[in-house]
């Protein structure tokens, strides 16, 4: 968050050191300030992208006892991660933290994922049985390529009702990446393309330029 401020220069008269002070002191009034109202809950997704001065605020907050319970997810392995800034947080405050290594989930839970993705869905259980086992215990896995499937046209909305037919196993992708791989495949070409372009420009896209 921090490194996305200013969007423009700094301000006239300001020296930058002076300015990153400031926000950081801002970010971190804010934190004290909800924390008013009772204790705090961050969650932090792919903490692995996080940049330091986020972090930084995170670990000043800390430092002064804000009621503060956080936690942070990454797919990386502890080596990926310790080269990075959440890596370096995590290092200098092994001692207050717990790393909780997630486990996939069973099939029975991942049945319910997929009901609460196409709740009252008309589903075969052919295709229930092939989609909850290609995802391998991995809902996100299981949601992109359920959304997949949706732009490719085997899941049809019939008479109001989300619908499943039979599938075969060349369907449905092996793992996280291929799912993604494949909604992005499934997408018309000028969406493709338009994808492409944000992506070479970075985090913060002017429509304009697009």
């Amino acid at each position: 968050m921090i490194r996305d401020f200013p969007g423009g220069a700094v301000p006239e008269g300001e020296k930058i050191a002076d300015f990153g002070r400031a926000l950081f002191d801002a970010w971190g009034a804010l934190l004290d300030g909800l924390a008013q109202t009772g204790a705090l809950f961050l969650a932090f997704d792919e903490v692995e992208f996080a940049d330091a001065g986020s972090l930084e605020v995170l670990g000043g907050a800390l430092e002064r006892r804000v009621p503060l319970f956080f936690v942070s997810a990454t797919s990386k392995a502890p080596a990926e991660l310790g080269a990075t800034a959440a890596g370096e947080f995590f290092r200098a405050r092994a001692e207050q933290l717990a790393r909780v290594v997630l486990q996939p989930l069973p099939t029975e839970e991942m049945d319910k994922v997929l009901r609460s993705i196409l709740p009252e869905a008309k589903v075969s259980a052919e295709a229930s049985v092939r989609l909850v086992h290609a995802a391998k215990g991995n809902p996100l896995q299981l949601e992109e390529t359920i959304r997949a499937l949706l732009l490719r046209g085997k899941v049809r909305l019939q008479d109001g009702v989300w619908t499943i037919p039979p599938l075969e196993v060349a369907e449905l992708p092996e793992d996280l990446k291929a799912a993604v791989r494949a909604v992005s495949d499934a997408l018309p070409e000028r969406s493709n393309s338009l994808l492409a372009r944000a992506a070479v420009i970075g985090l913060q896209v002017d429509p304009d330029l697009l």
